[in-house]
């Protein structure tokens, strides 16, 4: 397709004469005819002009068909790809907070008590949070640095924001 786009231009630009008849101000109006305006050689540039644009419109078409097939599927993934991000996020921040309440309680209060006012204050947003009950197989509380639960209970989330 650009070859031909490029074949096009240089006999356009090469050779003019061949493929457009030559007007000025003071020819006649007998002289636009089609067959002097546009000579063979030009009928055929055009022709590769116009097979060029149905390519391209071909090529267009079909690739954006494959685009949109591409681009649903990525937005799964991409969907499913916070999800994990979001649940482990929250894993990592178990895992600080469950340090924190360890090595540092005193730290630890003034930290829930953060945590509660910016809840308070609506800052902290629910969809950032694992669905309630939801434990991975590499959770904090399946590697032992939290309790398990009781047998029967659901399952908990160690710190909650």
């Amino acid at each position: 397709m650009c070859l031909l786009l490029t074949l096009i231009c240089y006999i356009f630009v090469a050779i003019p004469g061949l493929c457009f008849g030559a007007v000025s101000l003071q020819s006649s109006s007998d002289t636009f005819t089609i067959g002097y305006l546009v000579k063979p050689l030009g009928w055929f540039a055009l022709f590769l002009c116009l097979v060029s644009i149905c390519l391209f419109a071909c090529f267009a078409s079909a690739l954006g068909a494959k685009a949109k097939g591409d681009l649903a599927e990525f937005a799964q993934k991409e969907e499913d790809i916070k999800k994990v991000w979001i649940i482990d996020q929250a894993l990592k921040r178990e895992m600080y907070e469950e340090e924190l309440r360890e090595g540092n309680p005193s730290d630890y209060e003034i930290y829930k008590q953060q945590v509660a006012t910016a809840d308070k204050q609506g800052l902290i947003k629910p969809d950032y949070m694992p669905p309630e009950g939801w434990t991975s197989p590499n959770s904090v509380a399946k590697v032992g640095l939290l309790a398990d639960p009781a047998p029967g209970a659901p399952p908990q989330a160690g710190g909650q924001l």
